[in-house]
């Protein structure tokens, strides 16, 4: 009887292919594996050098991996593990420009500032279909959202051609 009660008190969450039992026979948890030997099995080489993670991706398309339990971004793992912490009050700016690689090389702390900055697309001169964004063109929707209007008058043509139809 005590030692059905001390298997009770051991995790079921291990993997049934190759059980580990202790000396009593109860099943124990795999010990957890490292982050140098976990980040590399998500991990495809790019010929430009980037470590594309090929794990779960959030809705940004930054990789991530729980870790300790707890999901985290997986290029501030690999930037901790292989070059050190993240120093306080930055962040880690992409210099290859894929959010999904977490190559260390690839990877620049640098503060939320200069992170925006750099984010800022040269385009911005123009919406998505080539208008200029002039005040006479731009206007916020009631969500806050700046939006083009000649855009917007092609959206609303379209909208009453089908309606007609």
């Amino acid at each position: 009887m005590d030692v059905h009660r001390q298997c009770s008190q051991v995790p079921r969450y291990v993997d049934q292919a190759a059980p580990l039992r202790d000396d009593q026979g109860c099943l124990m948890p795999r010990p957890a594996a490292s982050l140098e030997d976990r980040i590399p099995g998500h991990v495809q080489y790019t010929p430009f050098g980037c470590w594309h993670w090929t794990g779960y991706l959030d809705r940004d398309g930054y990789g991530v991996m729980k870790y300790q339990g707890v999901p985290q971004a997986a290029h501030r793992l690999a930037y901790t593990q292989w070059v050190g912490p993240v120093p306080e009050g930055h962040q880690l700016d992409h210099l290859c420009r894929n959010r999904a690689c977490v190559n260390p090389e690839h990877l620049e702390p640098v503060t939320t500032q200069v992170n925006t900055a750099r984010g800022i697309k040269p385009n911005r001169g123009t919406c998505r279909n080539g208008h200029p964004r002039t005040a006479s063109n731009v206007y916020t929707t009631p969500q806050g959202h700046r939006a083009c209007r000649p855009c917007r008058q092609d959206a609303d043509a379209r909208y009453k051609a089908r309606q007609a139809a």
